[in-house]
């Protein structure tokens, strides 16, 4: 896992430096693990599946799984949406 992590962050520091030197990769290029996302990632995802507004937004494991979760409210309903920390993939509606 910390191996995992430190090679995404290396991916991350390469594509930043591209960015500054005004280069880019193609989405597919970039795919072959998928970047982890972070908490703010996490409630832009939500929002944009769901809409409304967030209530509550933290980070949580379960069964060892790192995911998101976050609390939105929308037409007086509150909704919890739970997101996978590695993907961004929705795992509970």
């Amino acid at each position: 896992m910390l191996v995992k992590r430190f090679a995404l962050c290396w991916r991350k520091v390469a594509i930043t430096c591209l960015a500054l030197l005004g280069l880019s990769l193609s989405a597919p290029a970039l795919s072959q693990e998928a970047d982890v996302i972070d908490l703010k990632r996490a409630a832009e995802i939500a929002l944009e599946t769901y809409g409304g507004q967030i209530l509550k937004a933290e980070e949580v494991e379960e069964e060892g799984q790192q995911l998101f979760h976050i609390r939105l409210v929308n037409e007086g309903r509150v909704r919890d949406v739970k997101i996978e920390a590695d993907t961004g993939r929705v795992v509970t509606p």
